[in-house]
This record gives C-alpha cells, structure tokens and sequence, in this order.
C-alpha cells in the first residue's frame, strides 16, 4: 500500500496534519478552560461580596427594628401595663414593616419564656435566647446569631426593653430557606446552598437553589473541602459547575456554597474545535486528490528523475537524465542538469557555509531555552565568538521588551582577548522578525567579517530576534491577555484565506496534470503567487488587529478617481447580484490613505450589502456608492435599501464577534475595517434602522496640501 515514494510522503504529511490539528485542538481547550475557571472564580468572589452586602443589610435592618421598637414609649407602655394586644399588634407591624418573619417579646431574665410571638420562633430553645442575650449583655454592639427553627435556618437579632429597668427583649428573625436562595440566584446568576455542619464533619442541606438530589452532591462535596478556601469542580446531572465556599460570621456550623457553570462559559467557544475538525477534514481530502492525481499522471519519465535525483542525493554528481522530449518534462530534465552542474561547481562553498550553519543550529535550542533576555544575549555573544571573524570584536546587543517600546536596553560584549589593532571595521544588524524590531546588534571588528560569517551573523540575529519575541510571547500569554480574541481571530484567518487557499490548490493540480502550455504554467504560477501575496497580507493585518493598530502605507489618491475604479470592479465582481449604482457629489476629494486597506475594506462592505440584499424581497434591491465632501472631510458611503439592522446590532457592529444574518460569519470584518480606518487617521459609522436599509460611511481628513 506505501510501496511509493510518493505515496508515503503524502501519507506522513497527512498523518503530520492530523497530528497538528489535533494537537491545537487540545491546546485550545485546555487554555479555554482554564481562561474560563479563572474567570469563574472571579465571578464568584465578586458575588460572595455581594452576598456578604445583602446578608449584613438584612442583619441591620433587624438590629434596627429592634432598637427602634425598644424605645417606642407606647409600647413600653403596653409591657409595663400588661396590654397583650397592644403588644402583640407592634410586633405584627413590626415584622411586617421590616418583612421579618418572626418577632417575639421575651421575659427579661432567665430562664426566658415567651411574652408574646408572631410565629414559630416561640418554639426556638431557650439555649438560644441566652447565649445570644450574653453577648449583647457583654458588648455595645448588636450581636446575632443563626440558628435552626422548625428545620429551617433563621438570622435572630434581639435588643433589650428598658424603662428604666430591664422590662423584656425584643427578639426578630428572618428565615433562610429555599425561597431565600433562588431570589439570591435571581440577583446574582449564580446558584447558591446553605449547609449545617456536624461536629463529625457532615453536611446536611438547610436552604438550596438546586433540586434536592443536585443539593445533596453539593453537600457531599463540601465535606472534602471544609478546610479550602480555594475554587473545586463539582458535576450536577452530566454538568460542570465551580463551586466556593463562603462561611457566616457567628455561626461556625452554616456554610454558604456559591456555583456557576463552567459549561455554559464554554459554549461559546465550542465553535472553534468545528472550525478546527472541519480544516481538518478538508486537508486529508485534499491529500487524498492529490495521491490520486499523483499515483494516475506520474510515468516513467518522471521515475527517471526520481531515479537520478536518489543517487544524486547520495553524492554521484556525475548523474544526469536524458529525457528526449520538449514538453514540460523535457525542459524539466533540462533543469536537472542544470541544477546538477550548479551542486557540483558550488559543493565546495555549500561545504563552507554548511559548517558555519550547524555551529550555529547547534546553539539555536539554547537561545530559545532563556527566559531571561540578558542571559539569551550573553549566550547569543558566546556563539558568535566560536567563529573567528567576532572572536576579537566588540558586541553591543540594544534590545527591547516589545516591539513598541520606545526604551532601548544595551548590554556589551567585550573580547576575552582585546586586539592590539583598534577597531575599523563597525556594522549595525537590525533584529527583525516579521516586520517587528527588537532592537539591533553593533559590531566593532578590527577587520570585516568573511562573506561566510556575515551571512551567518544575518541567520543568527533573526534566531535571536524570534527568541527574543517568544520571551515576550511567553509573559503575554502568563499574563492571559487576549486569550479569547486570539481564539476567535483565528477562527477568522482562517475563513479569510479559504479563497487563495483554493486558488493555490487549482493553480498546483492544473501544474501536476502537465501538457500544459508555458504560457498557461506561467499564469498559473502567476495566480498562486498573487494569492500567496494576499494570504501575506491578511496575516499582516490579523497581527495589527490583535495589536490594536496596523501598519499602513500612505499615498495621495482622489477619492473619486478611487470610488469609480472601485465600482467597476465591483461590477464585474457581483454580476448576479443587486444593482449598483455610483454617484459623486464632489470629484476634489484628495486624502492621503492606504489604497490597499481602503479596497479591502469596500470589498468587505459591498459584500456584506450584496448577502443583506440576496434574501430580501420587500423591494426591488439597490446598492449605491456616494463620494462627498463634508466640511474638511472626505466621505465614502456604501448605501443599501434592505431590511437594515436591529437597534442592539448597531450598537456594537463594530465589536469583535459581532455578525448578523450571514452563515459561516466570523463577526470579526467590520471591527477589522474600524481599526484600518482609524490607522489612517479616519472614521467609520453606520446609519440604520429596521426596515429602512443600512448606510456605512467612511470619512477620512482632505489633504489640502
């Protein structure tokens, strides 16, 4: 079945990006899910705050009502008279006026007996009464206490009747039951449970805003954790929950366990691994057609070259393939020789540079093994002092923390062994990586370096660059920042570069079909790289999105001149779709932008009218384009007559992840066209209402110069 060279090499490449894909897959939802229990357990600490507030107001509010009652005269009056319905009624508008559940006049010396009650608290013991009665005998303060009446938990506040003697206590209560904490879960979204604790270490469920069976596993696991103060995982009915524990003042046997779910907080990124499964199963298809055109089209000729290129691999310089043909294999057999004559003239340099490279691949996993910069630039110096082109030179690394850092940091290198010549010889290399500078490398040498080394020093300040980046990466990512968006941004990059993906693929299989015509290889190659060139840029300003600002060029362009070439090709583009219409109020529009971000953003647009205007049929469709002028300002519109956008989408139609009636839409488009436009110095808005069609204009500064 691998008997083929070729067909073995497909198959490890398949087996490489299943591999990879897979691996991400694992990677993305472990750092998810951790983003999401971190998050979780802030969530929850700042709803224990919260809980904490409503548990102390309704704790004052009875501590109040019992000092407001204890110095009503009328009431004093009534308990010194022996008035039990005057009694019994203050208590009634009392609890009432508080919304307590029970209020109670107790006798006011022990053993302490009920006077006069609302409710089931005059079943309360009396072990109750004095122990919290001691503690406000003891302090100026107003103590409570939590307590079980009638198998429900209950916060007691009592204040003492004087006049001027010691006539009675006046003692409130609210419940705590299951009511209790589904209005808390109402205020908080977040589920809450009231547990006893035995003195063996059990929990017995008192109040719960969960079923009772999902309240006893609550209880259960709470046992293991009494003695954490930190965040657990619990699963209730298949679901997974993050649990905190929260314990009352005054009362060492009622624990409060608060929960949110973790799989609800993961939903949203559930999209991801679907995006990554169907990439995945795009490519072995893809790997699949290939094989099959490979193993159908390869004929002898091919296994010919296949044949001299093994033994050339293997050192016989001598061989070459003589085809006889003048198609494209024939001009390929041609090139072989070629490139056979070109190894046996440079082997002896290629030896050269060969060496210089793997003294410096060597050192490359231990650059990338330093977390700290100093230590990666003084190992970086070591390396290039093995080669004796540096090995008596002066090394000033000037580096930097970020791209954007404007505070440079320098660290020499001086020669073990100085040179008694002085230094003639001074270079600077910049440490770029991918458009962004780390910082550079100075040089003073008493002569230059051989061609060999000065290459190597270019290969080698690009290592040092990329490790110093990963250093940065590394704290970016400890730091969590972004975590999200760079999830969801590659979810869009993705779907962005679907399109030059699939032109690169037509472009290859017409190629290994052969009997092509030249001019048709060329237009091929032509088109693959025009796509490569774009998938080129895309990944440019995916990076500027994520970083909040994008590169961009400037050049002076008349915005209508820009508006007319833009709508032919729109035009043409969208045949099949609504019509367009052009129309330009003002042809002295002259504004310095990026003509590039400036297509993609109206490609963007216009695409986004045509799919609004696909499905509606209220009215016949119609699309224009405006150009104005607008005071000092410049105006490009794109205006459409379809159904427009609700009020809560065009409040946030410019946030990342935001998209409305498109299948397959990343929502990341419209806030990628607000950064471009504000890095050239522009605005975007948008104009719309139900019904009323969507109008999106973007308004950049006249350039009066």
């Amino acid at each position: 079945m691998f008997k083929s060279f070729q067909t073995r090499l497909l198959a490890v490449f398949a087996i490489i990006f299943i591999a990879v894909t897979a691996l991400i897959a694992v990677v993305v939802g472990t750092l998810t899910e951790g983003y999401a229990r971190k998050e979780i357990a802030s969530n929850l600490s700042a709803t224990a705050e919260v809980f904490t507030h409503v548990f102390a107001e309704r704790i004052q509010r009875l501590t109040e009502g019992a000092d407001l009652l204890s110095s009503d005269y009328g009431f004093k009056n009534a308990v010194a008279t022996g008035d039990s319905p005057t009694i019994r009624s203050a208590l009634y508008s009392l609890k009432d006026r508080i919304n307590a559940d029970y209020a109670v006049l107790l006798s006011p010396y022990t053993p302490y007996s009920v006077v006069a009650g609302t409710g089931a608290i005059e079943q309360c013991c009396t072990i109750v009464f004095e122990g919290l009665i001691r503690k406000i005998e003891e302090s100026a303060a107003r103590p409570y206490t939590i307590h079980d009446v009638e198998k429900h938990l209950a916060i007691i506040a009592a204040a003492p009747l004087l006049s001027p003697d010691q006539m009675g206590w006046i003692t409130l209560a609210f419940s705590i039951t299951d009511s209790t904490a589904r209005d808390f879960k109402t205020l908080s979204d977040a589920d809450v449970c009231f547990l006893l604790t035995t003195p063996s270490g059990k929990c017995i469920p008192a109040a719960s805003s969960l079923d009772p069976k999902s309240t006893a596993v609550v209880a259960d696991s709470l046992a293991a954790h009494l003695d954490s103060d930190k965040t657990w995982l619990i699963t209730l009915d298949g679901e997974r929950y993050v649990a905190s524990r929260l314990s009352l003042k005054n009362s060492n046997q009622t624990q409060v366990v608060l929960l949110r779910s973790l799989d609800n907080s993961l939903k949203s990124l559930r999209n991801l691994n679907s995006i990554l499964a169907g990439v995945a199963l795009l490519g072995i298809l893809l790997f699949v057609v290939a094989s099959r055109i490979v193993s159908s089209n390869i004929t002898a000729p091919v296994r010919a070259l296949a044949s001299a290129a093994e033994k050339l691999g293997f050192g016989d310089l001598t061989q070459r393939v003589h085809l006889n043909r003048s198609d494209e294999l024939g001009k390929l057999g041609e090139s072989f020789n070629l490139m056979a004559d070109g190894i046996a003239a440079a082997r002896k340099d290629l030896e050269e540079a060969a060496d210089g490279l793997r003294s410096v691949n060597r050192h490359v996993p231990e650059i990338f093994l330093q977390q700290d910069r100093s230590a990666l630039l003084e190992t970086a110096s070591s390396v290039l002092r093995e080669r004796p082109s540096f090995l008596e030179a002066r090394l000033a690394w000037i580096y930097k923390t970020a791209p954007d850092d404007e505070i440079e940091t320098p660290l020499v290198s001086e020669p073990a062994t100085p040179s008694p010549k002085l230094p003639t010889h001074t270079q600077k290399i910049a440490l770029d990586l991918n458009g962004d500078n780390w910082g550079a490398l100075e040089i003073a040498s008493p002569l230059p370096p051989a061609p060999v080394d000065q290459e190597l020093l270019k290969l080698w300040c690009y290592e040092v660059a990329a490790a110093l980046a990963s250093i940065a990466q590394a704290e970016a990512l400890a730091r969590g920042e972004r975590l999200k968006a760079v999830g969801m941004a590659v979810s869009s990059f993705v779907h962005d570069i679907r399109s030059p993906l699939t032109a690169v693929g037509l472009g290859v299989e017409l190629m290994l079909m052969g009997g092509m015509p030249e001019k048709a290889v060329k237009d091929a190659g032509g088109k693959i790289q025009k796509s490569l060139k774009e998938i080129n840029l895309m990944a440019e300003d995916l990076l500027g999105f994520t970083r909040g600002k994008m590169t961009v060029s400037s050049e002076r362009v008349n915005l209508a001149t820009l508006a007319r070439e833009l709508f032919a090709h729109f035009s043409q583009l969208h045949r099949s779709g609504a019509p367009m219409t052009l129309t330009i109020e003002s042809e002295e529009c002259s504004i310095k932008v990026d003509t590039l971000k400036i297509r993609r953003i109206s490609h963007n647009l216009v695409k986004n009218a045509q799919q609004a205007l696909r499905d509606f049929k209220d009215r016949p469709p119609a699309l224009e384009i405006v150009v104005r002028r607008n005071g000092n300002q410049a105006e490009y519109s794109i205006r459409d007559n379809g159904p427009g956008l609700p009020n809560e989408i065009r409040r946030r139609l410019f946030q990342p992840f935001t998209s409305f009636g498109k299948v397959g839409g990343t929502g990341l488009g419209l806030s990628m066209a607000k950064v471009m436009a504000e890095s050239m110095g522009g605005t975007i808005a948008v104009t719309t209402a139900p019904d009323k069609g969507t109008t999106i204009t973007l308004s950049f500064p006249l350039d009066i110069s």
